[in-house]
């Protein structure tokens, strides 16, 4: 039996493209923007062409370890990885689009695959995962706003 999960969300922030996109690059500081990551590693740059990066989700108060390699990088526009965590490995993309000059569309798109994901469906459901996904872009789109703010925007 194959079991692959695929979604989408998108959120509209009240920022320009480069600042979201600036605060999205930092992946070290994420803890600290409060949208669910407790702790995030790499060695040399995480966020780069090849980059690794490793961090940790609590979603349910049972720590997810995500090991990521980045497969595209274009500042302001994509950034994707690949990661496994419980033998399950997901194709991560995120899209940034600039509306205009302070407003920013930022799409979260999630493929999930592997034997581990039986046992992980058992945890959470798709609709669940994307849930904590939106929310996770609407973390985001405060600390963007804020910043924005802060910046005079």
């Amino acid at each position: 039996m194959k079991i692959a999960w695929e979604f989408e969300n998108t959120v509209y922030i009240n920022a320009p493209c480069w600042l979201v996109w600036q605060l999205f690059n930092d992946v070290l500081h994420w803890p600290l923007l409060g949208f669910g990551v407790r702790r995030v590693s790499s060695q040399g740059e995480p966020l780069d062409m090849n980059g690794r990066f490793v961090f940790t989700l609590k979603p349910l108060g049972l720590p997810v370890k995500v090991k990521a390699r980045v497969v595209a990088y274009r500042p302001w526009q994509i950034l994707a990885w690949e990661g496994k965590f419980w033998g399950v490995k997901s194709e991560t993309k995120i899209k940034f689009t600039a509306c205009d000059d302070t407003h920013t569309s930022l799409t979260f798109q999630e493929h999930l695959h592997g034997a581990g994901l039986i046992l992980f469906s058992a945890l959470f459901s798709m609709r669940r995962l994307s849930e904590i996904n939106e929310k996770w872009l609407k973390s985001i789109a405060a600390a963007a706003r804020q910043q924005a703010k802060l910046r005079g925007g």
